[in-house]
This record gives structure tokens, sequence and C-alpha cells, in this order.
């Protein structure tokens, strides 16, 4: 029966998921592949983009949160044959002792263990339950298996064993800890992993005399467990050790709102350090009434305790800079109220500070932990030991020099650590992490429905995160460092909730919401941000959102002019779970769609359109898209719970969808969302006596001619001057130093686009002939700066008479016949512009927005 139940599983597994794929470089090894099926586009580019970029791609991944995702891994791992669940399966049949010989035969399929262990990482980090956790484990074991210990990277040994312990697979666990050397790769860890074990499955006190048994062997006191067995493990933690040091003050402020046991056992660890000298601040954050008697409790509890009592909760940082006010010690630090310290965590972080002067703040490091003490973690590094920002102790003095913490309602630890050391330099923050000094309590159902989890981070606190980034980085090119000052406005923006008492506000209505990548490398963020500015020119209330997209290259900083916008109130910041509704949301780049099957929107959508924007492509190369526009669809429909719209970028995008899409989903054929000047139309006048051509990009290598004989026939005469502007990179590679010297090139630090336009006559495109162009900003850039515009003959199909079109040794002449013809130049130049005018300038774009959200023309708005 086993052998026919064997043979049938085995037929079924050859029968699943054919190849789509054609050749690549793994055909070779991969004999099953058809060379003559197509490729698909989508899984192309997907497949591209794990070869050339896996780190990058594992981290979208983790903060799409997305399970469709996982086909993408898996087709990769197995070189286009088979979707996540088949390779599941195939994994799972591998544990069958026949099938398992199978698979060591020349004969039998082949993996990438490198996706496959990237797809390990992926699950355990992103796991929803314990089926997710047993199926990386069984990857990890399989590679293991059959490539060695060598395949697994440090960080794979790591994760590998910790997931066992969470599995309570701890006898395979114990085995690999000694195989894998864990104790070299991360201190204490093995010794951690024990204690958790201990955690689930023996009486306390064996725990407990694990615990101290790191202690000790860190010359730390060892602590003892409360007689009361009905309360949590973590609560019953305390200390009788007679030690005392003494030295200056340490103000401890610890917020609190509404609190529950877990302060009694904050503040016993407070209260039982060997640090004599402290004082501690408990600031009540607005907790309602009926917690007066409670509070009144602490207040009574030792005389070392001061509270007191704020009116309004306006966040753990507020609260902080009026505990601030208040301290009298020379070192202050933070304690969370629910957290438990080690009674010698002040003593070890204070003298660091004593012993150097040149030390201005130590961190320590802590565990977190349930309340039971199961440990935990919430980033993707696969050790129960990590920094402690929130213990950050530093200097008092220090605040006349940099300010208080900003008083946003969460995430501002990150800022003041790093506004310390820009000031101060990184090696005056010391980071002990070598000790556990504290229990940081991790509250059950916390971990998945935050803001934070092992790779997720809510887009909220990435973008806050880049604002202040932005404003540090700024502040260093201006030679000095950044400084918070008290009741000063905020030099850098926020998110609306994340102001002080503001993290449930309603945001109201907006016109219009954009949804896109922001990252300064994205492919849409300068066009949406001109978009933005465009339709907040016009009166227009305006709202952001972002989503990563998978096609952003490695991820930088957000785009600085998004901060700016946003600082001066042109545009709020609108997250994915704020209170909020808008008349249209507009998304750009259906490729955010893509991976969007997990996401779930509390904004109120009234309509959704989406722009579908595959930019320009190039003739001869492989064809590779990053979306495919009905997944897309599906996606955002069930993410915003409306049924959107798309409309193409360009008229031969827009043409295509109409065979893509239903025609309900199409937009208006009229309306296609072609790009906008933002500019005014520029005064024309004549050229000069000697013309000056020029030209401008920012980086594409094929907005360029194709080689160095067609750029110097182009752009260079006796008869007038050559003026370059932009990025140049591509054009030095391509050229050469010595012919980029022939032309007068402007540094785009020094000089704008518009001086860049006021200093020449003729603008000239001559682009790669292998480039399949469409409309360009840049060329209507050009022309509504009073220009004359000269192109090729094959792009006169886009711009008709608003260009003059000419062959490449044809240029110098129409440059001369123009300047010498003043009346036909400024005619030439106006027909330009009444081309922009007809559809492309900023009046066309927000009549186009009018239409898009069923408001009429927005005749009434002010530009």
């Amino acid at each position: 029966m086993r052998v026919r139940v064997l043979e049938k599983l085995k037929s079924w597994l050859g029968n699943q998921e054919n190849p789509e794929q054609g050749e690549s470089e793994h055909v070779a090894q991969a004999p099953f592949l058809d060379k003559n099926v197509p490729i698909n586009p989508v899984e192309e580019f997907y497949r591209s983009l794990l070869k050339k970029d896996l780190t990058t791609f594992s981290k979208f991944a983790l903060q799409s949160r997305s399970i469709v995702i996982r086909d993408v891994f898996a087709r990769e791992a197995t070189y286009g044959r088979l979707g996540y669940l088949s390779l599941v399966n195939e994994i799972d049949a591998s544990t069958y002792d026949d099938w398992g010989q199978n698979l060591r035969n020349a004969e039998s399929p082949k993996y990438n263990p490198r996706i496959l262990l990237a797809l390990a990482s992926l699950l355990l980090n992103s796991a929803r339950n314990d089926l997710d956790s047993q199926t990386g484990v069984q990857i990890y074991r399989f590679v293991l298996e059959h490539h060695g210990d060598d395949a697994l990277s440090g960080y794979d040994k790591l994760q590998y064993v910790e997931a066992l312990g969470e599995l309570r697979r701890y006898g395979e666990q114990s085995s690999l800890i000694r195989r894998f050397k864990i104790a070299d790769l991360a201190p204490l860890q093995a010794e951690l992993m024990n204690i958790d074990r201990l955690a689930y499955d023996s009486p306390a006190e064996e725990w407990l005399e694990a615990l101290n048994g790191v202690y000790e062997n860190l010359d730390m006191v060892r602590i003892q467990i409360d007689s009361d067995t009905s309360m949590p493990l973590m609560d019953r933690l305390e200390s009788s050790t007679s030690l005392r040091c003494d030295g200056p003050k340490i103000s401890v402020i610890m917020p609190t709102y509404a609190p529950d046991h877990g302060i009694w056992t904050a503040l016993r660890s407070l209260l039982q350090q060997t640090w004599s000298n402290l004082e501690v601040i408990v600031i009540d954050d607005g907790s309602p009434t009926s917690y007066d008697g409670f509070l009144s409790k602490i207040e009574r509890l030792d005389s070392r305790i001061r509270l007191v009592r704020q009116t309004e909760n306006l966040g753990a940082y507020s609260a902080r800079n009026a505990g601030l006010a208040l301290a009298t010690g020379d070192f202050i630090t933070v304690h969370d109220d629910d957290d438990w310290s080690h009674p010698e965590k002040l003593a070890v972080q204070a003298q660091v500070l004593l012993n150097d002067e040149s030390v201005v703040a130590t961190t320590s490091a802590h565990i977190r932990s349930t309340e039971n003490m199961q440990f935990r973690r919430v980033n993707t590094k696969p050790k129960h030991l990590q920094t402690n920002y929130s213990s950050l102790m530093f200097r008092k003095d220090i605040m006349n020099d940099i300010g208080p913490w900003d008083t946003t309602n969460r995430g501002s630890d990150a800022e003041f650590a790093i506004r310390i050391a820009q000031n101060y330099g990184t090696s005056a923050v010391v980071h002990l992490t070598d000790k556990p000094l504290s229990f940081s309590r991790v509250w059950s159902g916390s971990l998945t429905s935050g803001e934070m989890y092992r790779g997720f981070f809510a887009y909220s606190r990435l973008l806050f995160r880049g604002a202040f980034r932005d404003w540090h980085k700024k502040t260093r090119r201006s030679g000095s460092s950044p400084v918070l000052l008290p009741h000063e406005p905020r030099p850098y923006a926020v998110p609306t909730t994340f102001e002080p008492g503001s993290r449930n506000k309603d945001l109201g209505v907006f016109d219009v919401v954009y949804l896109t990548d922001f990252a300064k490398q994205a492919k849409f963020s300068a066009t949406v941000l001109q978009e933005i500015e465009t339709a907040a020119q016009a009166g227009l209330r305006v709202g952001y959102m972002h989503i990563d997209s998978p096609q952003t290259p490695r991820r930088g900083d957000f785009h600085p002019r998004l901060f700016e916008l946003q600082l001066a109130g042109h545009v709020v910041q609108v997250s994915e779970n704020n209170q909020a509704e808008t008349d249209l949301l507009l998304v750009y780049d259906a490729s955010v769609g893509m991976f969007l099957d997990q996401f779930k929107s509390t904004l109120v959508v009234q309509q959704g359109l989406l722009v579908e924007d595959k930019g320009v492509s190039l003739s001869g190369t492989t064809r590779r898209e990053a979306a495919n526009v009905k997944q897309a669809l599906q996606n955002l429909d069930n993410g915003f719970d409306i049924t959107f719209e798309v409309v193409g970028a360009s008229k031969k995008e827009h043409h295509n969808l109409h065979n893509n899409v239903p025609p309900a989903r199409l937009h208006d054929d009229k309306l296609i969302w072609e790009t906008h000047v933002h500019a005014e139309p520029a005064e024309i006048s004549a050229p000069s006596d000697t013309p000056v051509i020029g030209f401008h990009s920012f980086g594409n290598k094929y907005r360029w001619p194709a080689n160095q004989q067609v750029f110097k026939t182009v752009y260079f005469s006796n008869d007038h001057k050559t003026m370059l502007y932009g990025v140049m990179h591509p054009a030095r590679k391509q050229f050469g130093d010595d012919v980029l010297a022939r032309a007068e090139i402007l540094d785009r630090n020094s000089y704008s686009l518009e001086a860049f336009f006021d200093a020449i006559d003729f603008w000239i495109y001559f682009p790669n002939e292998r480039l399949q162009d469409r409309v360009w900003l840049p060329v209507l850039d050009a022309m509504q700066a009073g220009l004359v515009v000269i192109l090729p003959k094959h792009l006169e199909p886009l711009y008709g008479d608003a260009a003059v079109y000419s062959d490449v040794t044809e240029v110098a002449s129409v440059v001369a016949a123009l300047s010498g013809d003043s009346k036909e130049y400024i005619s030439q130049a106006t027909r330009g512009q009444d081309f922009v005018a007809a559809g492309f300038d900023k009046q066309s774009y927000v009549r186009r927005l009018a239409m898009a959200a069923g408001k009429g023309n927005f005749n009434e708005l002010d530009f």
C-alpha cells in the first residue's frame, strides 16, 4: 500500500505546474525546462530581480507581508518548475526514504539552495502560525541534508536553531547548537535558548537556576523569584542583594498610562537597584480618574518615587520631557512601566559614564519576553540578546546642547539617540550588548498586530524615520549639528497622527490621495510629487500614502521634496490604518498593488484609479514587466473595499488596456494620464547672434545618442555653442571626457533647470534608436520654456508641429536657418507652447483630476 501511495504522489507531483519559463542561465542544470516555451514577462521580471538582488527583494517580501510572494521564491528556487504549494509538497515527500534517495540521483530535479534558504528565512520571519514555521524548518533541513553545513550562512544557522526552539523540537535544536557552534556565532545565545526551553516545560526553580548561571558567569548578582505562583513568572522576579554602590544621582523617568500589575514589577526592580542614589519620576500621562487610587498607592510606595499627573494623554515622549523638567539627577534614563531590570543595570550603565568623560550616553541589552518568560523578537536579528534603545542613559547637561525628546507619540527613541551621536560622535554613545540587563514585556497578540515585526515596519514609522534622517543630513551639510529647541517649530515633517494626543485622530476628507513608492530611487516618485505640487497649488486638499514598490532598486532615502511639501503643509501623510476619506485615490505604479494580498486599509475611498505606466522600453530586449494589472486591481479592490478603474499613462498603454480589462474598469479614453508641465509658459525671444543649443537628462543612458559619432554630429558645430545639464555620467562613460570638453556643462548643484533653459536657444534630443519613446516631460519642459525643440523624424507622430524634425547630419543647418529667421523661430516656439497648453500644462492636469474624481472641471480652483 505504501509503495502505491508513493507512486501516485510522484506521478501527481510530476504533473504539477509545468514550466512556463524560457531559456535561462540555469537551463543546463534543469533539463526538464522547455526552451521553446515563451517567457511570461511578469514572472521573468521577478525571477530576474531575485537573481540580481536577492537581499533587497527579500526585505521587500517581509515588508509586504504577502503570502502570494512565496510563489516568486518557489519558482526561482525550482528554476521555474514549481509554485509554493507544490514545492512544499515535494520537500515534504522527500522525507520518505525512497523519494529522498531519488532526489540524490543525477536525474532528480534541481534546486537553487540560495533561493530555498531565502524562502525559509522569509517563512520564519513572517510566519502566521506554526505551520509556516514548520515549513521553514523543513526547507532548512532539506538544504542542510543535500548541500551540507557550508550552504548555510551564520544567519541561517541562528534562525534555524531558533525556529526549532519555537516549535519545541529541542532534541534537534540541541544537536544543531553543537554542530553549528552557535556559541561562536552569538555569545550567550545557546544558554538563552536553553533558558527559553525551561520556561516552557520545567519548574520555575530550574529555570531560575539556569538564568542565575548566566548571571554568575558574567559576575553579576543572582536574583530570586517570589513564592506566589499565581503571578506570571516575570512579575515574580526580585532581588535581595545587599550590594550597594553610590555615585551621582540618577533620575529614572517612567511614563505610564492606565497602568496594570506590570508597573509594580518595574518599580520594584528599580527600587532594588544596587545604585542607591536615584529618584524615580513616574509621569501619569492622563489616565482616567478611575486610576486615581491605583496611582496614589504608587506615590506612597517609596520616598524615592515622585508621581506627576498630567491632565492630557499626549504620549510617552511628552511625558518624558515633563519628567526631564523635574529631574535633579546628573544622569538621566528612562524605564518602561511593565519591564523588569536586573539590580545592577543602572550601576553598569552609570559606571561607563563615570570612567570616561568623553562618553555622553549608554544603552544596555535586553530580551523581549512574554510575562511567562518565553522569549520573543520583533526584528530580523535571530538573537535573544539585543540593544534596548529605551534604556538610554545620558548626562543631563547635554540637553542644553541638543534639546529634549521630540514630542511625537511614538518612534522618538531612535531620533534622540541618533541626534546625540550626530552632536558628539558615534563613539560618545556606548552600547552595552554583552549582558541581559532587562526583560522587556511583550504582550500576547502584540507581535503581529503592531507596527513592527521581524522585517515589517508600519509605513508611517518608516516615513517618520526618513524625515528626521533627512533633517539630520541637511543639518550636517550646512556645517552644524541637529538641535531640537523646546517651544520651537519642529524642523522636519512627521505624520499628523504622530503629533501629541493625535494617535487616533480622524484626518478628515481629502480631494485626492496619491499612493505610490516615494523612495528617492523609485520609478515614479518625482512624477507623482510634481502632480502633488500642482494639485496643492490648485487649492486641493492632498494626501499621500507610501507603499514600497517591488521594482524600486536598493532602497535608500525618501525623496526629500516629499518632506519639504509636507512640512510646508501642502500634503498630509495618510497611513493605511488612519481614519480618513478621499474623493479620489490615485495609485501610480501598478506594481505596488502586486503583493497587497494581505493589505487592508481603513481609508474610505469614493473613487479609485490605477495609472498603468510601464515606462519606455528598448527594442531587442527580453520583455519584463513588474505588474499584472488584473492582479494589482484585485488586490487594490480588496485592500480599499472599492472597485478600481485603470487608465494608461500614454495612448499606447491605454489602448492595450482595452484588451486586458473589462470595459467597466477602463477609465475614460479622453482622460489618458499623460505627464504634465508644472511651469508656466516662458517669454519667447529670438536667438542671440551665436545660437546656443542644449540638452539635459537625469540618468537614463538611452536618452543620449547611441554612439560618439552621432553625438558629435548632432551637438557640435563651429556655428553654435553647446551647453549640457543634468547627470553627465552616462555621457562621459559613452562619449569620453575629451568629447564632452567641447561643451559647457552647467553644474546642477549651482544652476537650476530654469537657468539652463534661459541660457540656450534650441533644445535638441536624439535618443538611442532602441528607445521605444513616448511623450517625455523634458521635451515638454523645453517647449514651455519658449525654446525651439529639434527631434529625429521618427518622433514626429508624438509631437506633431510642436517640434522641428531633422536627420542627424541636418541639425546644424536647421539651427542656422531658424537662427537667421527670428519670425519663424518665434512662430515655432509658440507652436511648442500651444502643444503644451492643449493637454500637458497644469490646468489640463487639474481638469483631468477633477473629471476623475467626478467633480466636473474644478473651474473655481486657483493657481
